[in-house]
């Protein structure tokens, strides 16, 4: 298990790494995290008095150093989201409407647009929405556009209708509060992925 982990943090700290294979490293090391905890609770109340208190022992640290990087944490503005997403060749990065439009080139040739934006639901909650246009959609898309989202860690392929015109779309969203600039490039290179191969699918053509 150690080694796993071990292994899991050095090709996170690897920045020269693929980010697939820092995003799975990060999968790796919160999956880990998440079973460790959830079986120190089974045993919170344990009756052998000694394995209890290790157990609440453990849990109380696991939470104060959850409290330590919350008070440490500051929420990052969209500019700093946005940022690290410039590459030279890759991806181009300009301002749009009340945020960012980022232009992600494939070794094809072809290239994807997805906005990154503020954006607030019912609630009231404010969100960074990272999201893609597809293209119309046809009555032959719907099933295969379903099963790719069983795919997809970002985002999920969906309806949207706008003055009477209905899109197929990607997009997914982050509380503002909470967002990372890692998080945030992991969802646009993912969605501008799956956001050019429905338009490929959809048209054959290459539209911004």
């Amino acid at each position: 298990m150690f080694e796993e982990v071990d292994k899991a943090a050095a090709t996170l700290a690897d920045t020269k790494a693929g980010w697939v294979t820092r995003r799975d490293a990060v999968e790796t090391l919160g999956g880990n995290a998440s079973r460790a905890i959830a079986a120190l609770q089974r045993h919170a109340e344990e009756s052998d008095v000694d394995v209890r208190a290790a157990a609440q022992k453990e849990l109380a640290r696991a939470k104060s150093s959850l409290q330590a990087v919350k008070a440490d944490a500051k929420a990052c503005s969209l500019e700093d989201l946005v940022r690290g997403l410039a590459k030279d060749g890759e991806r181009t990065v300009t301002r749009a409407d009340r945020g960012f439009a980022v232009d992600v080139r494939f070794k094809s040739g072809r290239t994807q647009r997805v906005y990154v934006a503020p954006h607030e639901i019912r609630e009231g909650y404010p969100l960074v929405r990272v999201i893609t246009y597809c293209g119309k959609p046809k009555d032959e898309a719907f099933e295969w556009a379903l099963q790719a989202n069983l795919k997809m860690i970002h985002g999920s392929i969906a309806l949207e209708e706008e003055r009477g015109e209905k899109r197929l779309v990607i997009v997914t969203c982050f509380l503002a509060s909470e967002a990372t600039p890692l998080e945030v490039r992991s969802a646009v290179k993912e969605i501008a992925y799956y956001g050019d191969w429905i338009e490929s699918k959809l048209s054959g053509k290459d539209e911004l």
